[in-house]
């Protein structure tokens, strides 16, 4: 089982090990932030120190996160090599076997007993030295000798060879006894190779540093700055490192406060790990890999499978991460103590949950159309999962605003999330109503000639109050930043919430909705179905699978309802026999 798992990992390793050799160094700059506090409060005398320690930190961070891949690999070789010396030279300083020269009276009174003693001491000595020799052997050997040497090959040589050289020297005690100074002079050479070797590659790292400017300045000219920084956070894979970080360094922190009970860990931890910009940043892109797992199980309960568009994927969790990470810094997290973090912690988490229900919506919303212009009469599981995650995103909103109202007074915080809940509970609402016109119409004895003006002017309510909401919070928020309620970058975030998830859409939903009204009256201009062209085809309507007393026909010559292919056209504009374009031209 484990011969079965090695692969598994070293495959696991060789796809992650661009993030995984990059976390040790955010700890680094977390290093330097802490230096960096102790400045202000140690006094003279450590104080130069400190200032030593955080520049230190800040520059093997940096050095660490944006240089190159085979750079740090060299880097992580050299040091578990220089830490399998020091650990050598540990054991073999703090390892003193007796001199062979003892006292006579000792001897005399137990002579066996510290023969057997000694001769054990002396192999034990044997055996410790001669693998101290055979790992800085290996640690310091040029890579392409020690890959020629398989892992069976180097255990053996750790079991057999100290066992030679013990026999080799038994005879000579005094032989046996230099193998210590031996190997302090062998490890005192090994130092200076590693040195050797350390100077070789910072040597190589400072003559590689102009042409890195000259790269760098050559992007930023001929691409500009958003497309250089999204090279370099692509290449780093800053995102994945920044959220392994947080993520190894709020486990610690829950590990720590266990023994306190769960509850009390996680929300100590969560407390702790909010001392630094780069705290706050890898907790911005844990949301934001959270809000996109969310959705992933919405998308499954609703279509079944996980396969959502990548460019989807990626617009949620930046939606959601400098959303986050912009309230952060909005009121100011990671300045605040420590006792006052967790509930502007919880009102964030808030807001990035509004957000999250008014994507779960988007996901929904063409489902749940699509089941209702595609009802006969039917209702299967796909009906009821569908409208299991509408109750959902219809009822958590209003859950949070009656929460919300009673713990906190009214100011700009509790007006923010009080809108982008409404929104979304309007929205739920909308699209429920229109489905249930199409499910009621469906068992109804005479069908809704106008259902499509229902439908119309059900969707454009919508879409009007969201687009009144969006003036009512840019006004707000407009007001509160004169005031000073509100800083700028509190007032950013909210214009860009109000653009981007309110008036974007609603803009987009009025385009779409003017579209529609087009295409009904285009489509009142396909012809009808004469007698003979019905009996002649003695079918069924493909959308309703009814019979065709009465049927428009398209300009593929295919024949469907009327109201069937009004509905239909709220889902696409393609035949649902064909895939051809159903309405005519302008």
């Amino acid at each position: 089982m484990e011969l079965e798992l090695l692969p598994d990992f070293k495959a696991f390793y060789f796809r992650n090990e661009n993030v995984i050799l990059r976390v040790p160094f955010c700890f680094c700059l977390q290093l330097a932030v802490y230096f960096d506090k102790h400045v202000k409060e140690s006094g003279e005398e450590t104080k130069i120190w400190y200032e030593i320690a955080a520049i230190v930190s800040g520059l093997v961070g940096a050095i660490g996160l944006l240089t190159s891949l085979s750079y740090l690999q060299k880097f992580f070789v050299w040091f578990i090599e220089q830490v399998v010396i020091v650990i050598a030279f540990f054991a073999i300083a703090t390892y003193s076997p007796p001199h062979p020269k003892r006292d006579e009276a000792d001897t005399k009174e137990s002579s066996n007993l510290d023969n057997s003693s000694y001769l054990g001491t002396i192999y034990g000595s044997s055996l410790l030295y001669t693998q101290v020799l055979i790992a800085v052997s290996i640690a310091i050997a040029p890579r392409k000798w020690v890959n020629t040497v398989n892992t069976k090959q180097t255990v053996g040589m750790f079991v057999v060879c100290p066992i030679i050289i013990h026999f080799v020297t038994l005879p000579f005690v005094k032989a046996t006894a230099m193998l210590r100074e031996v190997c302090l002079a062998y490890l005192l050479l090994a130092s200076v190779i590693q040195g050797y070797k350390a100077c070789l590659g910072l040597l190589q790292l400072v003559q590689d540093i102009p042409g890195v400017i000259k790269n760098a300045c050559s992007v930023v000219v001929n691409f500009g700055w958003l497309d250089f920084f999204v090279y370099h956070w692509k290449r780093i894979n800053l995102g994945r490192v920044l959220m392994l970080a947080w993520l190894i360094k709020f486990i610690g922190k829950f590990c720590q406060f266990v023994k306190y009970g769960v509850f009390i860990a996680i929300a100590g931890s969560i407390v702790d790990c909010f001392d630094n910009l780069q705290d706050l940043a890898g907790a911005s892109i844990v949301v934001g890999v959270a809000a996109n797992l969310a959705l992933d199980a919405v998308n499954k309960i609703l279509k079944g499978n996980l396969d959502r568009p990548m460019e989807e994927r990626h617009q949620e969790a930046w939606n959601d991460s400098v959303s986050f990470f912009l309230l952060g810094l909005q009121v100011g997290l990671i300045g605040l103590p420590k006792p006052e973090r967790l509930m502007l912690i919880g009102l964030i988490v808030f807001v990035t949950i509004s957000l999250f229900l008014q994507s779960a919506y988007e996901l929904t919303e063409p489902v749940l159309m699509s089941l209702g212009a595609t009802y006969t009469g039917v209702f299967n599981s796909k009906h009821l999962r569908t409208l299991a995650v509408c109750a959902m995103v219809l009822l958590l909103p209003g859950y949070m605003v009656i929460v919300l109202c009673k713990l906190f007074s009214f100011d700009a915080w509790l007006f923010v999330i009080l809108s982008s809940n409404l929104v979304t509970i309007v929205q739920v609402m909308g699209s429920l109503v229109i489905y249930a016109l199409f499910v009621s119409n469906v068992h109804s004895e005479t069908q809704v000639k106008d259902l499509d003006d229902y439908v119309y002017y059900i969707n454009a309510g919508s879409k009007i109050f969201e687009f009144l909401v969006a003036v009512v919070v840019l006004g707000y928020t407009a007001w509160a930043t004169i005031t000073g309620e509100w800083n700028y970058i509190g007032a950013l975030v909210i214009t860009m919430h109000a653009y981007f998830n309110v008036y974007k859409r609603a803009q987009e939903g009025w385009n779409n909705f003017l579209l529609r009204r087009s295409a009904v009256k285009r489509l009142n201009s396909l012809e009808w179905a004469t007698e003979e062209q019905l009996q002649q085809l003695n079918d069924v309507c493909c959308i309703c699978y009814e019979e065709l007393d009465s049927a428009k026909v398209t300009r593929c010559k295919h024949f469907f309802h009327s109201l069937c292919l009004r509905k239909w056209l709220y889902v696409q504009d393609k035949c649902p026999m064909c895939h051809a374009d159903i309405l005519p031209q302008d």
